[in-house]
């Protein structure tokens, strides 16, 4: 029998076929949840890749999702004011949450804008509030942008963030490449409770990657985003060429 643990891998023809199927995968994880649990949290992400995504839950799904029983939160968030354009929660606020019937008190948001230190002990806090039972799985879904050097968050290959047991939040540093450097993350322990992990590598050299780690390649095991995984399924969505 096939090991349901193990991460899948699910090829697209297009980046807007790829969208729709993610949209499906977070509209039926929503169903599911509102219906067993009455409540259903989800945990965005940045990246111009999700953009489109996050239009097509607001155009095509604001009539399909029980938005006023979401519960929304943030992988991470790099350290500006929340109207800028690097911010993660402008990106999806203006894309998503705006458009959506969804009360302002059932989003968290990572504060940017704050010392990088105390944003990240009260977004733990308010994690903790929110999740308060280490034994159960502290979100419905994950959805995680997947970058080209395997880095999902704020988690870049060889930070030092990767080996935190015990933090669920951290500031960090981004490599030299990226456009903000100070970054606030969520980290393993924490990013390892969502029931369902869907990570979006749309594109000819993140689709390299996607299939690495499901193939159970050794390097890339190693890398941030083979080592998040879904207590129930982990899913891998990629596209068969190089558009997005």
């Amino acid at each position: 029998m096939p090991d349901e643990s193990a991460p899948q891998l699910e090829v697209f023809t297009s980046f807007e076929t790829l969208c729709l199927g993610a949209a499906e995968r977070i509209a039926h994880a929503a169903r599911s949840a509102v219906y067993n649990r009455k409540r259903f949290r989800l945990v965005l992400s940045g990246g111009e890749t999700l953009r489109a995504l996050y239009k097509r839950l607001a155009e095509d799904y604001r009539d399909r999702i029980q938005w006023p029983q979401l519960t929304v939160f943030f992988s991470d968030e790099r350290c500006v004011p929340s109207p800028n354009a690097e911010s993660n929660y402008a990106l999806a606020a203006g894309a998503l949450l705006s458009k959506v019937p969804i009360a302002k008190r059932n989003e968290h948001r990572l504060a940017g804008e704050l010392d990088p230190e105390s944003a990240a002990r009260t977004y733990e806090k308010e994690l903790q509030k929110e999740c308060p039972t280490v034994d159960d799985p502290a979100f419905d879904v994950l959805l995680l942008n997947v970058g080209e050097d395997g880095s999902v968050a704020s988690l870049f290959p060889g930070s030092a963030a990767l080996d935190e047991k015990s933090r669920w939040v951290m500031p960090v540093r981004a490599p030299a490449s990226e456009t903000t450097a100070e970054r606030i993350t969520l980290t393993l322990p924490i990013l390892n409770r969502a029931r369902e992990v869907i990570l979006i590598a749309a594109g000819a050299a993140r689709s390299a990657l996607a299939k690495r780690v499901v193939s159970g390649d050794a390097a890339a095991a190693k890398l941030p985003a083979a080592r998040v995984r879904g207590l129930e399924r982990t899913v891998w969505l990629t596209t068969a060429n190089d558009k997005v």
